[in-house]
């Protein structure tokens, strides 16, 4: 039966709607990945070698001078460095510090072959400084507590409160402002022995504008490295250098276990991921719409096609219409052809061209050969059983006739 009329305005409108519904639907997508909030993946990683970190150490109110640090390596050897000096680079004063009062010193190491290791002898097991407090009265105008200094880590990669050029996004800003209020700092007590063990942390960020996390890639992450610190204090002996306040204090600086914490950002919304969420739509979409007035008309040229037949035309319509016939004879092997017998060859190669067309994008043609052999041996075993039965009745009737005829010569 043919499709109702009222059928049309329905199907437009089923359309229509399906139409606004997908484009919506991809400017959702679309909104999605400009507002994308990662996400974060925690895990740990086991390094062999950690590096040494930058040393802060502050006096409040009051200069203080590094005696002595020793390295402790992992073969059972000490390496002593008067006053620090050797291996280790010494500033004084951070231009970006909050308050100006505090006398500070980075401790930083230059030769950057020297690290944290756990199995080779050659790496670091931890080192020790010793400060002496240069003026024990000034600073006790400024604390009820007993004299303290202020220590603190950075990792070498990552030092904003010295070098502010390393700030490179939201991360490093909010961890800046946490260096900033000391919160991974310990104290080294005046007769104290302060012990810092360290752990490394990695936060992985995806910095904006990066292409290839929007895309859906690998992304390019910036890494910003930092130390807690777990310090214990233990009270010092009344040894010689003490009681001649050659030495205030000492610390220690030692790594606390070998695993970083890693945080990663990860992308909940890319290019890739919306591509595919698109298709869906669009499949689940195109799939209510086949449910509801059945599959589209058969259209087996495409995009392709109307280009290459655009680009023909136009060589055509370019050439010289003057030098095209109106008509010309059909002329094979020098004789001209009946009209009639050309006709039908033109008409069997449209038909071949036809059953071609079909056979590539509707119908098995295949299958249909196998039907068409099919009938055809039906037809056959039909027309032949047909033709003996009508044999078998005429001699069934001519056996009739000649019973009737010899029993009336008997009569």
């Amino acid at each position: 039966l043919p499709e109702p009329k009222s059928f049309y305005p329905l199907r437009i409108f089923t359309a229509v709607l399906i139409l606004i519904t997908y484009t919506g639907y991809c400017i959702f997508l679309i909104w999605q990945i400009s507002r994308d909030s990662p996400v974060l993946r925690d895990f740990q990683e086991f390094e062999d070698l950690l590096p040494v970190p930058d040393i802060q150490i502050c006096g409040w109110q009051n200069d203080i001078q590094i005696e002595r640090c020793d390295f402790l390596w992992n073969n059972s050897t000490v390496t002593t460095y008067e006053n620090c000096t050797g291996p280790i680079q010494k500033l004084y004063q951070s231009p970006n510090r909050i308050n100006l009062n505090d006398f500070c010193y980075l401790f930083t190491i230059v030769d950057k072959t020297i690290k944290y290791g756990r199995l080779d002898n050659d790496t670091l097991k931890n080192i020790d400084f010793y400060y002496k407090i240069l003026n024990m009265t000034s600073f006790s105008e400024y604390s009820i507590s007993v004299a303290t200094i202020a220590i603190q880590l950075y990792d070498p990669s990552f030092n904003p409160v010295w070098d502010g050029t390393q700030l490179r996004g939201m991360v490093d800003d909010a961890m800046n402002q946490n260096f900033k209020l000391e919160f991974n700092t310990f104290a080294g007590i005046y007769n104290y022995s302060s012990l810092a063990k360290i752990q490394r942390s990695v936060f992985r960020s995806i910095l904006p504008g990066d292409i290839s996390a929007i895309f859906g890639f690998n992304p390019s992450y910036h890494n910003t490295t930092t130390y807690s610190v777990n310090p214990e204090y233990f009270p010092l002996h009344l040894s010689q250098n003490i009681t001649d306040e050659e030495y205030s204090g000492h610390f220690s600086v030692k790594v606390g276990t070998f695993s970083q914490d890693v945080r990663e950002q990860q992308r909940t919304h890319t290019i890739l991921g919306a591509l595919g969420l698109a298709g869906g739509g669009f499949g689940a979409l195109c799939g209510i719409y086949v449910a509801l007035f059945g599959e589209a008309r058969l259209r087996p040229w495409g995009w392709m096609h109307h280009a290459a037949k655009a680009s023909i035309s136009q060589k055509l319509r370019a050439l010289d219409p003057t030098n095209i016939p109106f008509v010309t004879s059909l002329v094979v092997t020098g004789r001209n052809i009946n009209p009639v017998e050309e006709r039908t060859r033109r008409l069997e190669e449209r038909i071949d061209e036809l059953e071609g067309i079909l056979s590539d994008y509707f119908l098995d043609g295949r299958f249909l050969a196998k039907l068409q052999t099919r009938r055809a041996a039906t037809m056959t075993s039909i027309l032949a059983d047909s033709t003996m039965d009508k044999a078998n009745n005429e001699v069934v009737s001519d056996k009739v006739v000649g019973d009737d005829e010899t029993r009336a010569n008997i009569e």
